[in-house]
């Protein structure tokens, strides 16, 4: 059976409950029972259920892999090389999220947001001019990271980051791109191309650290090396087969990029603030403590980053799943989805966090040799990081439906402040422990403001759907 658009099927769902009786009488208690029979079996019968149950296990799978890749990669390259290039690797990383941060803002988002209402040819102009700006992001990165090469170049002590970065140069614009595919492919919740896509580019990227390990020349900049390899074929593939379907039209991208920018103009400064704020601790804890502790870092986050093919999974299908959801329901329906989605996965996050809480330390060191030992109470602190932000996954999107992205930039705010405030004391004190701690106080600040925010806004919400996006 093919899959359906999620308005299709809660579409079906609003008829099957008001459908009248046959015999053409209001019903009662008994007509009451009918209908929500008939409803139950519309829902299992045409796959709703079914549907949603395949498109997420497919989007975890899909993550899981994505998610498992980046895992594996940090294994090797903890056990094989010195901690030294563990952190380098780190740092290289941690700056590829903050790009991921910025474009997400730009570019994946609103192209998540606008391209369910779209079909056909205009589907595919919107898709070619989003390409286009992607493409523009790319290239931009590619340029301002070569710039910071040459001129970390010009110390003598820099020349090691220099190197690396004139890698991420490269690595991180094809890095870019090949996220960009899995965004557009996941916002068409064709999820199965997807994973297609993302499992073939495990296997390049595995095969390449193989080869570099048999050959005695794994390094962080090696590894970088692979991972851009890999990334630019598969994005050069999507290319070659989505050449019909790109349609590129001058004065269309500019129309495309003033909209997009419309719901684009919050979330850009709010991901500015994000990533300076989460993303640079590894920087602040080498400047403190130097690159091994953030080898040590990362390898206790490497344990953590088991629970992250769930959270990322449930954020890239919740964010389309909870726009549909408002469109077709309005903010009631909204708020319920909301509220069970981040029960449930508070409930398998909390279990997943008491179990690392005991035996974190214990699974660094056999994941990444006796090199690593005594990383308990790192991998307890971020363990609660977690936890804080995986209940504040839901509400967060849910405010994004309710076209309240100014909430991105207020929460965004509050963890910058707690970073270069409480956030340097506790890394300076406790080493890599603090930055779990002090992300989890950031994060609990925000998941407060956002969760009264989301309340308040559901509460005075009108019942037309249509009419919230007055909103923003």
């Amino acid at each position: 059976m093919g899959l359906v658009s999620t308005p299709e099927l809660l579409e079906r769902v609003d008829t099957e409950l008001t459908l009248p009786r046959a015999d053409g009488r209001a019903g009662g208690a008994s007509g009451l029972q009918s209908r929500w029979w008939r409803s139950l079996r519309s829902v299992l019968d045409t796959s709703v259920l079914d549907t949603h149950v395949r498109q997420g296990g497919l989007t975890l799978l899909d993550q899981a892999f994505v998610s498992g890749t980046n895992f594996l990669t940090t294994v090797i390259l903890g056990r094989v090389c010195l901690r030294h290039e563990l952190g380098l690797y780190a740092m290289g990383f941690s700056l590829l999220l903050m790009l991921m941060g910025v474009s997400r803002a730009l570019v994946w988002m609103p192209y998540i947001t606008h391209a369910p209402h779209r079909a056909g040819r205009r589907l595919d102009r919107y898709t070619g001019s989003v390409t286009v700006h992607m493409a523009v992001f790319c290239l931009l990165t590619a340029l301002g990271l070569a710039v910071a090469a040459a001129l970390t170049g010009l110390s003598a002590s820099g020349a090691e980051l220099s190197g690396l970065l004139g890698v991420l140069a490269v690595a991180a614009a094809l890095m870019l791109s090949r996220e960009y595919v899995r965004r557009v492919y996941l916002a068409r919740l064709d999820v199965f191309r997807a994973l297609v896509f993302d499992v073939g580019l495990a296997g390049l990227q595995l095969a390449g650290l193989g080869l570099l390990v048999l050959g005695g020349l794994l390094s962080a900049r090696g590894v970088y090396g692979v991972i851009a390899l890999a990334c630019g074929l598969g994005a050069a593939g999507w290319l070659l087969v989505m050449r019909h379907r790109l349609r590129i039209r001058r004065r269309q991208v500019w129309v495309d990029w003033r909209r997009n920018w419309k719901s684009a103009r919050w979330m850009f400064p709010a991901a500015l603030i994000t990533v300076a704020g989460g993303n640079v601790y590894p920087w602040i804890l080498a400047l403190f403590h130097g690159a091994v502790s953030v080898g040590a870092l990362t390898a206790a986050q490497g344990v953590i980053f088991f629970a992250n093919p769930l959270l990322l999974g449930v954020c890239n299908f919740f964010g389309p799943f909870a726009a549909h959801t408002y469109a077709r329901g309005g903010a009631h329906r909204l708020s319920r989805a909301v509220w069970r989605s981040t029960l449930g996965l508070l409930a398998v996050m909390g279990l997943f966090c008491a179990v690392v809480s005991v035996w974190g330390g214990e699974l660094v060191q056999l994941i990444y040799g006796p090199r690593y030992a005594g990383q308990g109470e790192v991998v307890r602190a971020l363990a609660y990081l977690q936890l804080a932000q995986a209940a504040g996954i839901p509400v967060s999107f849910g405010l994004l439906a309710l076209h309240r992205a100014d909430y991105e930039l207020k929460t965004a705010g509050i963890q910058l402040a707690v970073t270069f405030t409480l956030g340097l004391w506790c890394v300076e004190r406790f080493g890599a422990a603090g930055v779990g701690y002090a992300g989890l106080v950031g994060c609990l600040a925000a998941v407060v403001v956002q969760w009264f925010a989301f309340r308040r806004i559901v509460h005075h919400a009108p019942g037309n759907p249509a009419q919230g996006e007055q909103v923003a």
